[in-house]
């Protein structure tokens, strides 16, 4: 039996009992390999950063303090039907992979988590800063029927199904600030993209990526220049790998729940609820200009509503909005 059989195998066995310990005599008999093979399983595992513990006549287990998700401890979590997932210890960015496996013909439903990103990317050309171990990186393939008009659908049904599952997570609140940052204690812990390409004979999506950065713990080095405006989920690391797994699965899980129902756009009161912006005093940006405005709401199609000081309103469909929190 290959040696990466052993591995994965022993690695499914431990995600499965996190922070327990298993028997390496049962995996020798259930695989019919030596205690020696087991062992070297093991140790690779360790070498692949996975935090393995072994304890005479105990066996082997994931430490809780384990950074590194498990692609077996997300699957055991989520409750959605269809999705495969990846992990990937380094990316250049999850969202560049899996735009290549669309253009290859990749079916809908492949997830791929990373535990870096040395090119993630945000809105508008933003670097995304992705350090190893501490942030949840993934992106999701779809395949929508949707017009190319109402792929922002994606994005505010992501917005929603991140912040119900931070909250889940965490017991902390989470909001939206439109159209694509999370939240939580006015400090952005999340932020999503979604890419697509477009049928031009059709006007529809033929394929879309949705990408999702979560800021879980804090970095050990810190946020640098994004210091005053970033901010993580968690700030102990206890458990931290089977947390960043089971909030992968959460996510999925209720982004697919409103995905599957995308025309009657089952999210819109949550994300109406969860948005920071509706009230406030808001600098809207443009590559002209810069105008002060005051946010009125968020509309049917999840515009901004914005009013000027001239009284005259607005609704804007794409843009940047800044505003002190």
């Amino acid at each position: 039996m290959e040696n990466s059989t052993v591995k994965n195998y022993l690695l499914k066995q431990l995600s499965t009992n996190y922070g327990e310990y298993i028997s390496g005599s049962d995996i020798t008999e259930k695989l019919g390999v030596s205690r020696n093979a087991v062992s070297k399983a093991a140790i690779a595992l360790a070498e692949d950063g996975y935090a393995v513990s072994a304890r005479t006549k105990m066996g082997y287990r994931l430490d809780k303090s384990n950074m590194l998700s498990s692609p077996y401890c997300i699957e055991n979590h989520l409750k959605t039907d269809g999705i495969r997932v990846r992990f990937e210890k380094t990316v250049d960015s999850t969202n560049s992979v899996l735009k290549a496996a669309a253009e290859d013909g990749e079916e809908e439903g492949l997830l791929l988590v990373a535990n870096e990103q040395t090119g993630g990317r945000g809105r508008l050309g933003r670097d995304f800063f992705s350090p190893p171990g501490t942030g949840l990186y993934m992106s999701i393939l779809l395949r929508p029927t949707l017009l190319f008009g109402e792929a922002p659908l994606i994005t505010t049904c992501a917005a929603v199904a991140v912040a119900e599952a931070l909250e889940e997570i965490s017991g902390k609140k989470a909001a939206i600030k439109w159209v694509n940052d999370v939240l939580i204690g006015g400090r952005k812990v999340c932020g999503i993209l979604t890419e697509a390409s477009l049928d031009m004979e059709r006007g529809a999506v033929l394929w879309a990526v949705l990408g999702i950065g979560i800021n879980l713990f804090p970095p050990m080095e810190g946020f640098g220049p994004l210091s005053s405006t970033a901010g993580s989920v968690i700030q102990v690391y206890d458990c931290g790998g089977e947390l960043k797994d089971r909030l992968a699965a959460s996510v999925c899980d209720r982004f697919f729940n409103y995905y599957r129902a995308l025309p009657e756009k089952r999210h819109l009161d949550e994300y109406r609820r969860r948005s920071v912006l509706t009230g406030r005093d808001v600098t809207v940006l443009s590559k002209d200009e810069k105008k002060h405005a005051v946010v009125l709401g968020i509309d049917d199609d999840f515009r901004i509503m914005v009013k000027y000081p001239d009284g005259t309103e607005e609704k804007l469909s794409s843009g940047e909005v800044s505003v002190k929190l």
